[in-house]
């Protein structure tokens, strides 16, 4: 889904007007300047990661599309970690009673699960390639061409140890 540059200046907007009113809310405003949060396609299996110590947040692309409806819920969640983290200290838990009592002031319901179907991104190539040597017969295999291996046995007995490399099916 493409976004037209005003809706996704609308939304930068949106977001960073939440964070605002989280850490206002929460009483961290003095680390507000530092957060930072980001968008990846990398997430697959969740909505969000925090590195609170970092105070970095990491976003699904999907909550900038087909599930943006749980963008504010999902903020709140992951802000909220870094907010306990910076509130309480680093031995605070992860979803407990401080992370609980944030979210809950906000105004969601603390959960670690959204009942959401994540939508299958592209996945990452099954190809492999064997790669041989013609004359001493060892093999590796490996996920692209390495054109650069070579082989250790016949490059020790001085051949140039070229190997053959074929794709796997």
């Amino acid at each position: 889904m493409h976004q037209s540059l005003s809706d996704q200046n609308h939304l930068e907007v949106a977001i960073q007007r939440e964070l605002d009113r989280l850490c206002k809310l929460w009483g961290i405003s003095n680390i507000r300047e530092g957060i930072e949060i980001e968008f990846s396609s990398r997430l697959t299996r969740s909505l969000g990661r925090t590195l609170p110590a970092k105070k970095t947040i990491r976003l699904n692309r999907q909550l900038l599309g087909n599930l943006i409806e749980y963008l504010e819920e999902v903020l709140c969640h992951e802000i909220g970690h870094i907010a306990a983290f910076h509130k309480y200290g680093d031995s605070v838990s992860p979803h407990g009673e401080e992370w609980r009592s944030l979210v809950r002031l906000a105004g969601f319901e603390p959960t670690t699960k959204l009942d959401v179907s994540l939508e299958k991104t592209e996945q990452r190539s099954k190809r492999r390639f064997s790669h041989s040597c013609p004359r001493c017969l060892t093999k590796r295999i490996a996920k692209v061409r390495m054109t650069r291996w070579l082989c250790s046995v016949c490059v020790e007995e001085g051949l140039d140890g070229h190997l053959l490399i074929e794709e796997v099916l």
